[in-house]
């Protein structure tokens, strides 16, 4: 994905997630524009504190990235939840992070680390910080991502 998208990992409860996707889908256009590629990724259990990967059966649909191919620039299928689930859960044991209201992770187009957080993404602060892909900003802010 490196120099063609701003990844962006959801990670949460099902229900965390798809909260979080409900609100980008809210202003997908304006994420699309700017690169943002969203991997949601349910693998906390609302029941307990356990990190897993959560069965697909207790995913809502709205946490999915199942989609035809408009989906394709906006919304990916993690692959190796249980490597991201173990990522997270590391990360989690050596900060004062909670998984309680859910997790993001922003990349730069050139795969570094741009932000991170508590709770749902911040899509509008997203908006606003993160110049578009394309149109007379093209070429002129390649790799620059706003402010970090």
């Amino acid at each position: 994905m490196r120099s063609f998208a701003r990844v962006v990992v959801v990670a949460g409860t099902p229900e965390q997630v798809a909260e979080s996707m409900k609100r980008a889908e809210d202003c997908r256009e304006q994420l699309e524009e700017r690169g943002l590629l969203i991997v949601p990724l349910p693998i906390f259990n609302a029941d307990n504190d356990n990190v897993q990967p959560a069965s697909q059966t207790d995913v809502p649909p709205e946490a999915s990235a199942t989609g035809g191919a408009a989906d394709l620039k906006f919304k990916a299928l993690p692959l190796r939840q249980n490597e991201w689930a173990e990522w997270f859960e590391k990360q989690l044991g050596t900060s004062k992070a909670t998984q309680e209201n859910g997790l993001y992770l922003g990349l730069r187009m050139d795969g570094r680390v741009r932000t991170s957080g508590m709770g749902p993404a911040p899509w509008e602060r997203f908006i606003a910080q993160i110049p578009p892909t394309s149109g007379m900003w093209q070429g002129l802010l390649d790799g620059l991502d706003g402010k970090v």
